[in-house]
């Protein structure tokens, strides 16, 4: 403590003499100091080291000054901020004072009255700076100083400041946030690049849920528990906590806890109306439902894109505790640690250039795919690993996160024609270094140097851990553009969305244009092909590309009759194919033989076996994906299907929601957490879900509410845009409305015309309906009808053999 006092006194100079450390956490040390020109008291901020390592000292100050600009009876201004002897520091003025934070840990509960004064002030303070293009992203009590009878916010603008000069939308972890968990918007939890000033409304929520309720909307053991709870749970009402609280009042907080920033009030300007009336005899005009018009400055913006899986990693982290959520005994287990289990943390470039990128993602790859062939030993998918590339954790953190007991950490430093790479294996139980190793090579070969180094790293880790060695080889390119190629449509691939797989099939095909003998890229595209179907996505013709897919994968094994993600792809396709129940079942043992830590694997070879009626083993093998790739926003889709079809509703609702907060533009995602709700027995909740193209969702739930003109009003119209070849969004395509309107006459009890439109539907794709959604509920009212049942078949039936002769035609080109 006193050897960062005296750097930061020779950082300041002669301007500030300190004289105090005050205290400090999360993103700063305070200290209180004496500007000597003006014989002032400031306060200076001084940033930990372990994130002033990641700013550009430069870029953080340009932010500050930006915020300084702020001048508001209820902010603290910023003075100034500047760097030195590898510190970044800021300062402000003293105010005379306490927190909210010390006034909460005494009070507890705070009266009604000067909860809306305190909410006054710092709503104001926020409708200023949003009016400014300010947001502050970290509104906390700790950052509320209460002076005489006002309120006044801190810290403005700091948290931009550190994402803007990192480069990084989110830095949250156990002990570094930008953002504190217990008052985290679901969409900065995430680290959603399109978090904008409702992250601060919803903020302010849960700062008035605490004065109200003397502790915050959610809590947990760890940061990572509570934001899991911001993403995927729903607050305890404020009136169940404290009766007292005025219904106005308790309804204004709970509009700003919504998960939907869409659904909270949409501008600081338009809350500070409704506490101003709270303050006003006469009181608060009703809190309407409706959603209201966006504050102008920001209406301006752009979204920022699709959120990456990269990004949501925090916010998942406790998810990591609840693998076994369908085991019918309702305990939750935690990750277990075994010896043998791993995590290949993407290797560090530390040569700097983009250029040299597909050094170090390469021998990531490589690692990963020598030790994803060893029985015995659990290996974390690269997605899961990669998503938490940047996320300050601790090693002991991710390893928590990923239930594993080791980690490998590597670097990759190019020079000239030489080639250095480190590679470390850490037991994350201790901190211990097990193992490490270093290796200078000439780059003459660069992917030969990368197989020989990840086979050398394979075999130390698996004598380490004492499981049984490497069983084969990788497929390779020597083409480098081929190779990159196929790493970037793998990432894409993963994200599950309609711009992930347009984006993942242009990398494959690229990869393929370069090197026509590349097996990997060529199971790649098969993946996203069958894939392609699986979501049904507009822009392409379901049959075709189911044939395609297994085309494709036929490829790839002829090219190499040991790559288990070409058999588990042609598996998948060939069961929605409805064919023959040995050849698939052959494909899948094959690839469970070869990659027995796949969960691509494992999460398609559960679909067969829900198919087979073998739901508790289905389930088995999505818990064992998971494992491999709690990251991963498909496999917690994969596992939201299979729980439907296992008639384990409450897990097909949650692992649909998690999904949702890994990839929160994933819609089909969507359609299961309302199908969840509605088999639950839920309608209500599943009528006022956001369901964009699948509000045929809806209209089953508004016929179980009894609504049944307004269900019927959403089916007509469905029919309508059918007949007229249009859908509703572009998210998806018409079979996804020819599907909508079977379901509907199902769940209705009319199996009639549920036929008819299973017909329609299975005329467009071999997916007519998804096998899950038939083996639930959803269909018990029609499913024993003879005709139905029939006619089931019959279009099931010329399902394989279309699919066969677009295989065949691909193939023999």
């Amino acid at each position: 403590m006193a050897d960062l006092q005296v750097r930061l006194q020779r950082a300041l100079g002669a301007a500030y003499r300190i004289e105090q450390e005050l205290g400090g956490g999360g993103m700063s040390r305070v200290f209180l100091a004496r500007e000597r020109e003006l014989d002032r008291q400031v306060v200076v901020k001084v940033l930990p080291p372990e994130m002033a390592a990641g700013v550009n000292a430069e870029r953080f100050r340009r932010e500050i000054q930006l915020a300084a600009s702020l001048q508001h009876p209820h902010i603290v201004p910023l003075l100034a901020a500047g760097h030195a002897d590898d510190l970044v520091y800021y300062t402000m003025p003293l105010i005379e004072g306490e927190s909210l934070r010390t006034k909460l840990a005494r009070e507890g509960e705070l009266p009604i009255n000067e909860t809306v004064r305190i909410l006054r002030d710092v709503v104001d303070a926020l409708a200023y700076a949003h009016a400014h293009g300010v947001a502050h992203r970290d509104i906390k009590p700790d950052n509320i100083l209460i002076s005489g009878p006002h309120a006044v916010v801190t810290d403005f603008g700091v948290a931009k400041a550190l994402s803007e000069s990192t480069g990084k939308s989110s830095l949250t972890s156990a002990g570094v946030a930008l953002g504190t968990p217990a008052y985290m918007a679901p969409e900065q939890a995430a680290a959603d690049p399109r978090t904008d000033h409702r992250c601060d409304i919803y903020a302010v929520g849960a700062l008035g849920y605490e004065m109200l309720t003397g502790r915050p909307p959610f809590t947990g053991a760890t940061p990572q528990h509570v934001l899991a709870a911001q993403v995927t749970e729903q607050p305890e009402p404020v009136t169940k906590r404290r009766a007292a609280v005025p219904a106005a009042l308790a309804a204004l907080v709970m509009r700003c806890l919504e998960k939907s920033a869409a659904d909270r009030w949409q501008s600081a300007e338009e809350l500070l109306n409704h506490l101003e009336a709270m303050r006003t005899p006469g009181g608060l005009p009703p809190i309407e439902a409706t959603r209201r018009k966006a504050a102008r400055w920001w209406a301006t913006r752009g979204p920022a894109g699709a959120l990456a899986v990269g990004g949501a990693v925090v916010a998942l982290a406790a998810l990591a505790a609840a693998w076994h959520p369908w085991r019918r005994s309702g305990k939750v287990a935690g990750p277990r640690a075994d010896v043998a289990s791993v995590a290949v943390l993407p290797f560090d470039n530390l040569t700097g250039t983009p250029g040299d990128v597909y050094l170090s993602d390469g021998m990531t790859e490589e690692v990963i795919g020598q030790l994803a062939q060893v029985r015995g030993l659990k290996v974390i998918s690269r997605t899961s690993a990669e998503a938490l590339k940047g996320s300050r954790l601790t090693l002991r953190q991710i390893a928590d996160t990923l239930g594993v007991r080791h980690i490998v950490e590597g670097s990759v430093r190019h020079t000239g024609n030489r080639i250095r790479v480190a590679v470390d294996l850490i037991d994350a139980t201790t901190d211990a270094h097990v193992w490490a190793s270093r290796y200078d090579r000439d780059l003459t070969d660069v992917f030969a140097v990368q197989e020989e180094i990840a086979r050398h790293v394979a075999d130390s880790l698996v004598s380490t851990v004492g499981v049984r060695p490497i069983i084969g080889r990788v497929s390779r390119t020597e083409h480098r553009g081929a190779y990159e190629a196929y790493l970037s449509g793998r990432s894409l691939l993963y994200r599950r969305t309609r711009e992930g797989l347009r984006g993942a099939l242009a990398q494959f095909q690229r990869a393929i244009a370069q090197d026509s003998g590349f097996a990997p890229a060529y199971a790649g595209l098969a993946s996203v092909y069958q894939l392609w179907v699986f979501y049904a996505y507009p822009g392409i013709d379901f049959y075709e590309a189911e044939g395609r897919a297994i085309a494709a994968a036929d490829r790839a094994i002829a090219l190499d009759t040991d790559l288990a993600e070409a058999y588990a792809a042609r598996g998948r396709a060939m069961s929605r194919a409805w064919a023959p129940g040995g050849a698939i079942a052959g494909d899948f043992k094959r690839a469970l033989d070869l990659r027995p830590n796949s969960p691509d694997v494992h999460q398609w070879y559960a679909g067969l076996l829900s198919r087979q009626g073998r739901h508790d083993e289905a389930l088995a093998e999505m818990e064992r994906a998971v494992a491999l790739d709690p990251l991963a926003p498909g496999v917690r889709t994969g596992f939201s299907f299979v729980a439907l079809a296992a008639r384990r509703y409450d897990v097909a609702t949650r692992e649909a929601e998690r999904a949702l907060a890994l990839e929160p533009s994933l819609v089909k995602a969507r359609e299961q957490q309302a199908l969840g709700d509605l088999l639950s027995d839920n309608p209500a909740r599943c009528a006022t879900l956001s369901l964009g193209p699948y509000v045929g969702v809806r209209a089953m739930c508004l016929y179980s509410l009894g609504r049944v003109q307004e269900a019927a009003q959403i089916a007509d119209s469905l029919r309508a845009a059918f007949t007229a070849g249009t859908v509703r969004d572009s998210v998806v395509s018409l079979v996804v409305t020819a599907r909508a309107i079977a379901e509907y006459y199902a769940w209705t009890g009319n199996a009639e015309e549920s036929l008819a439109w299973l017909d329609h539907a299975y005329a467009l794709s071999p997916e007519g309906e998804q096998h899950f959604v038939i083996a639930s509920g959803l269909y018990d009212k029609v499913r024993n009808e003879p005709r139905f049942k029939a006619g089931l078949e019959q279009a099931r039936a010329q399902v394989y053999d279309r699919v066969q002769r677009v295989r065949h035609a691909a193939g023999s080109k």
